[in-house]
């Protein structure tokens, strides 16, 4: 009678156990789908962020001095110190 009761419990247990497992395996599949993505969108921004700090590290400081001469910029300057700024703001807070 015991083995009886003790083993309906068992298979109670294993009953919610197996749901549980099953829940967790569709949580995982979401978990890796979500994951994949990022990483595929990771690996498509990675090359233009190389590029983006190649080109500020060529940056010298008499180009600073040449921007200073121009009265009004046009937009794409603007547009590129911006860029310059969002970037160095985004290194500091890091």
């Amino acid at each position: 009678m015991v083995i009886e009761k003790e083993s309906k419990e068992a298979n109670e247990i294993k009953a919610v156990a197996t749901i549980d497992e099953e829940n967790a395996s569709k949580v995982a599949a979401e978990v890796k789908g979500i994951s994949d993505q990022a990483n595929a969108k990771l690996a498509e921004a990675e090359p233009a962020l190389e590029k983006a700090v190649r080109a500020v590290k060529e940056i010298k400081v008499a180009d600073f001095f040449e921007m200073k001469t121009v009265n009004t910029p046009g937009p794409s300057i603007v547009t590129c110190f911006k860029m310059l700024c969002l970037f160095l703001t985004n290194l500091v807070q890091g």
